[in-house]
């Protein structure tokens, strides 16, 4: 194989690849001699990270190779590096840090035969994400070493902030007044070093304004040179007009000793030994990734108030939905900017007659100044987004254009600045949900409205003025939210004042609008927006926010029609490799169509596609529609049983019946003493004279039994806020949890008091208490429970409301035979003669025959209740094949004459893979054998543009079929290979 072909033999194109030269300013004989390398970024190599620069690296000794590394590391524009030597192609991980090795990943000689080479760094490999999986080997260094260049810039900042925090306590008690001095001391200085990577501010700069060339502002630092310093920051502000040197304003004496020394350490790395921002080359790093200091000022305060740092990834998801072509943008709680920096990159197109470096720099003030605003009701924030939109301004433009264009500016003395356009009035720093003739941007339009507004529940309490402001804006609109008062819904509802009829939209928020009974906002959504495209990312909430507690979901909507409107809704998945790379993969095979028309008259639910697949979410429905609802056999008497729930003690009913008191003469801590008070005399740790009936909680409901009770009630409760009626504490009945993951069901035929926490069920037919306790602790209603009914999935919080109480399913006819034998195991559990795990099994099996489930059903439920953490076994890809086999076989008279199934579960890349092959034997069981898992390119070949590291992918070849999915067990049950006979089935017949 010729060497200089390589690419081309590799699958390559040279329309595929870019040629660029990597400029390092620090050591022109190394861009000498390197001169222009190939780079690959198209297709789907950023989602799958395989982006590359391909460099011919024969004579590149060590120490130029890590300065190699640490450009590209900065650039942050790539993932792998190949080098080409004489007989050896070298490849290398590039993100990690710079005070590493580069993560060495293979090594492939280069006088192979093609199909060799093509089995390993094909373009195929490449495009699909396959590289990852020959090379899982080292997806577990890659785990441990990786550091991107954001999270080291965060990491060196986060201690330089700590520091500075420490340093000024004294001098500035006031946590909020100390927080912006520290905030604009860093800021300074990241702006500073920009300037001085980008040679705008140099030796010429130095010596007009300090008299000497050989001072930068790192001297200045370890001279302590407080009033220098603060007038380097008069300069920068006089000559580049930023008003980030203005406000707020910091004295000579303000900058303290030890703070210089700390921001000088951090400059040159001289403690800790941790990167400096040395290191960093302001040059060349995106951008994007000022922002991100953004996170390093996300205290619990602001986490509490639901302001989350957005991932570029996921920004960049939201942009390339949204952002067509120029127009007027508005980031209504924009934070640090990095939705408006993205934006304005996809808009922004450089004229070409426009050659001049400083009218090139004045054009793009001038789009942003027209194009380009934002509201942020956090200072520290605003102030960032404006930094961050003025570095974006001098993007691509070179250290020599800007250092020529500086020192002509300097030498005119004609008033000339280099930001010669103010824009920082289009960020407002306010809250955006003012109205009237305070509010901002007041009768303007935009054509595209972008962000990720907060999040928190609105308080009742006004503690500020902002509080008041959001509370009212919710009260005032509330038929259009929910009770829960949160803020995102306001922002959605109020961006419709700066939109028009064609205007498009992007938004991060919170999945619970969606997955939680949010009518009123449901409603309102489906009803006034056409939505295009809703990424749910609850799978993936662990790589995207840190301190977000709830998953977040992506919309895109406009205001043109509704009506026949169809919706596109991606689920992504969280496996290994998106876990390692933290990147969100999207396959188009995986979106599901929905009708917007359904969603509005409440005929499904997004919640119904989170937790079970659609074979699942099938099955639930058939057995609510096929069935009758727990409500067709309870004992509904409104008179006396209005509610299905237990008492609540306490409330303003309850003051005024007890003490005879108003809650509006009290203190709030009055209040709460009539409380306590009132909790002291109807409760007691003991059973006594005065405190007879059993009280218990939800925690407390065990399946079949109720664990220990601790605690006694009076049994007079009239004085309660809300006591109900006794008929529900007495006589036969079943106690059910509404809070936690699973139903917990418990018969009773004493008197005992529950709270709100439980349900109660009275039964028509006294006959079926036991029959229905079984079924209710069942895996069929609990698996019903899940799929369909239950909020707060996954949380401590998890809850079946009232409304889902009266749609759990049960049989259209009781089973007298099969009613007798649950009737025994139920009573037989509630005297201890045997336990539920004992009889869970038969119990399972008499409910699904009670409820008529064929053998797939049956399945399919037990398949549901795998636990994550068990491993994939040979015996289940086994039983996998053979289901598979029996259910294509029922159907077509094609033969499988062989199945071969694949898992390491020690490799870091969870997965597995099955490969079906056909033939002509009419044989009445194949061969099923275990097999070493291979990619090969002729395989790669039929996969097209698909991601294969999703782990979810079929792969077709001429005798036979490939399914490649992850380790996760409930990828290879027998419910799941009965789906996927189906598929193929159906595929082969409509062909």
């Amino acid at each position: 194989m010729k060497n200089e072909n390589l690419l081309h033999r590799i699958g390559f194109s040279d329309i595929d690849l870019d040629r660029k030269p990597l400029s390092f300013p620090r050591n022109e004989d190394l861009s000498s001699k390197l001169g222009t390398v190939f780079y690959y970024a198209k297709d789907k190599s950023e989602q799958v990270k395989t982006r590359f620069y391909w460099i011919k690296a024969a004579n590149i000794p060590t120490d130029e190779l890590k300065i190699i590394h640490e450009r590209v590391w900065n650039e942050n524009k790539a993932d792998l590096l190949f080098l080409e030597k004489n007989d050896s192609i070298e490849i290398k991980y590039i993100n990690t840090s710079p005070k590493e090795d580069l993560l060495h990943i293979d090594s492939i000689p280069t006088n192979v035969e093609d199909s060799v080479l093509l089995n390993k760094i094909s373009k195929e490999h490449i495009t699909t994400g396959a590289f990852w999986i020959e090379y899982s080997d080292a997806l577990e260094r890659v785990k441990q070493q990786r550091k991107t260049v954001d999270e080291a810039l965060v990491d060196s900042l986060s201690s330089l902030r700590v520091k500075l925090d420490n340093i000024y306590k004294n001098l500035f008690p006031n946590k909020e007044e100390r927080g912006n001095v520290v905030q604009a001391l860093i800021d300074r200085t990241l702006f500073i070093k920009f300037l001085e990577d980008k040679k705008i501010i140099n030796s010429n700069f130095y010596h007009k304004y300090f008299g000497s060339k050989d001072i930068y502002y790192k001297n200045l630092l370890e001279r302590k040179a407080a009033k220098s310093i603060n007038e380097l920051f008069c300069q920068i502000n006089e000559v580049f007009n930023n008003k980030l040197f203005e406000t707020p304003a910091i004295k000579d004496t303000d900058l303290l000793d030890s703070a210089l020394d700390a921001i000088a350490h951090t400059i040159k790395g001289t403690k800790d030994g941790q990167l400096c921002l040395f290191d960093f080359q302001f040059d060349i790093i995106p951008i994007e990734f000022i922002s991100h200091i953004y996170q390093i000022f996300l205290d619990d305060q602001k986490a509490e108030k639901g302001i989350f740092y957005t991932p570029e990834g996921l920004v960049n998801l939201l942009i390339n939905n949204v952002v067509r072509q120029e127009g007027k943008v508005l980031d209504p709680s924009c934070g640090s900017g990095i939705f408006l920096v993205l934006a304005f990159r996809k808009m922004y197109k450089s004229p070409a007659d426009i050659t001049g470096t400083y009218d090139k720099i004045q054009h793009r003030l001038d789009f942003i100044k027209r194009n380009i605003f934002g509201i942020e009701i956090e200072n520290t924030a605003a102030r960032l987004a404006v930094f961050s939109l003025y570095l974006e301004v001098l993007n691509n433009i070179t250290a020599f254009e800007l250092n020529k264009l500086v020192a002509e500016i300097i030498q005119a003395e004609d008033g000339k600045t280099l930001f010669s356009i103010d824009f920082s009035e289009n960020i407002q720093v306010t809250n955006a949900l003012i109205e009237g003739s305070e509010a901002p941007f007041i009768n303007e339009k935009f054509n595209y409205i972008i962000g990720n507004p907060p999040w928190f529940v609105i308080g009742k309490n006004a503690k500020d003025e902002n509080d008041a402001i959001n509370y009212s804006y919710w009260n005032k609109n509330r038929k259009y939210f929910s009770r829960e008062r949160q803020i995102s819904q306001c922002f959605l509802h109020r961006i419709k004042y700066w939109s028009d009829k064609n205007t498009k939209f992007g938004f991060i928020v919170n999945s619970s609008n969606f997955i939680n009974e949010s009518d009123n906002f449901q409603r309102f959504i489906f009803s006034s927006y056409r939505l295009e495209r809703i990424f749910e990312l609850y799978h993936v909430k662990k790589i995207l926010f840190d301190y977000a507690e709830e998953p977040a979901c992506l919309l895109i909507f406009d205001n043109l029609n509704k009506q026949l409107n169809s919706i596109e809704y991606f689920l992504p998945k969280l496996n290994s490799f998106a876990e390692t790379f933290k990147t969100i993969l999207l396959n188009q095979s995986d979106v599901i169509v929905v009708k917007q028309q359904d969603l509005l008259e409440k005929k499904i639910k997004l919640r119904d596609y989170l937790i079970g697949n659609e074979q699942e979410l099938a099955l639930a429905n058939k057995l609510e529609q096929e069935c009758l609802s727990i409500v067709d056999i309870m004992l509904v008497d409104k008179k006396r049983y209005s509610s299905y729930r237990g008492f609540e003690d306490w409330g303003e009913d309850a003051l005024k019946k007890e003490f005879g008191e108003d809650k509006t003469t009290l203190s709030e801590e009055e209040y709460e003493l009539r409380k306590q008070a009132l909790l002291d005399k109807y409760y007691s740790k003991n059973k006594d004279k005065e405190h007879t009936i059993p009280f218990v909680k939800s925690a407390q409901l065990d399946r079949f039994h109720v664990k220990d009770i601790d605690t006694y009630c009076q049994e007079d409760i009239s004085n309660f806020h809300r006591p109900r009626n006794q008929i529900i504490y007495t006589g036969e009945k079943i106690l059910c949890s509404r809070i936690g993951g699973e139903i917990r069901a418990v018969y009773s035929n004493e008197k005992i008091y529950f709270g709100t926490d439980i349900y109660v069920i009275k039964l028509q037919n006294p006959e079926l208490y036991h029959a229905v306790v079984c079924c209710l602790n069942s895996e069929l209603l609990n698996y019903f429970s899940q799929v369909k009914l239950r909020k707060r999935i996954d949380s401590a919080l998890s809850r079946l409301d009232s409304s889902d109480l009266k749609k759990i399913p049960m049989p259209k006819r009781f089973d007298k035979i099969i009613v007798e034998q649950l009737d025994v195991l139920s009573k037989g559990i509630l005297n201890g003669d045997y336990s539920f795990e004992d009889k869970k099994n038969e119990i399972n099996e008499l409910v699904f025959d009670l409820y008529d489930l064929d053998y797939i059903e049956k399945q399919r439920i037990s398949d549901f209740f795998i636990p994550k953490n068990q491993q994939t076994t040979k015996k289940m890809l086994k039983d996998y094949c053979n289901v598979f086999f029996k259910t294509f076989r029922k159907r077509l008279k094609t033969g499988i004459v062989k199945m071969e199934y694949s898992y390491n579960p020690n490799l870091p890349l969870d997965i597995s893979g099955i490969k079906i092959t056909f033939g002509e034997n009419n044989i009445q069981s194949p061969k099923i054998e275990e097999v070493q898992l291979s990619i090969n390119y002729q395989l790669l070949k039929q996969v097209g543009s698909s991601v294969l590291v999703s782990l979810k992918e079929r792969i077709y070849s001429e005798d036979g079929i490939f399914i490649i999915k992850d380790t996760n067990p409930k990828s290879w049950t027998k419910s799941a290979a009965y789906d996927d006979a189906k598929v193929e089935i159906k595929k082969l017949l409509r062909e």
